[in-house]
């Protein structure tokens, strides 16, 4: 691995429909990650019906780190857009208004290793 001189900063973004039962490992691999950076994540919950939104915030506070997650409502859909892609939309405005150097899109499944940001960081 390279040594990274100033580690870049990253806002994440999951867009997340119904996925409850899977969230709270997704959220708790990427907040556990051994980054030297500045990092936030941000969670969509596209019209979750299950408590999608809420199994995240909780994650986010049972690891002390409620200040490095935002979890935004979905707006309904739009005419033209395809839910997955409306979902990503909805967290990467907010996301970049934080102007990161990385913006990484995760699936709501997908569960970390410790050093998967600064190993993709050194990387870029």
């Amino acid at each position: 691995m390279e040594t990274v001189a100033s580690w870049p900063t990253i806002a994440a973004v999951i867009p997340a429909r119904n996925e409850s039962s899977r969230i709270r490992a997704a959220v708790e691999s990427i907040l556990k990650q051994a980054y030297q950076g500045d990092f936030h994540l941000f969670v969509v919950n596209d019209r979750s019906e299950d408590g999608t939104g809420e199994a995240a915030r909780k994650a986010a506070e049972a690891l002390g780190a409620a200040e490095r997650i935002t979890v935004i409502d979905g707006a309904p859909l739009p005419a033209g857009w395809v839910g997955k892609v409306w979902a990503m939309h909805q967290g990467a405005e907010p996301a970049g208004e934080r102007e990161p150097d990385y913006l990484l899109f995760c699936d709501a499944d997908v569960e970390h290793g410790d050093g998967t940001l600064r190993d993709l960081a050194s990387r870029a």
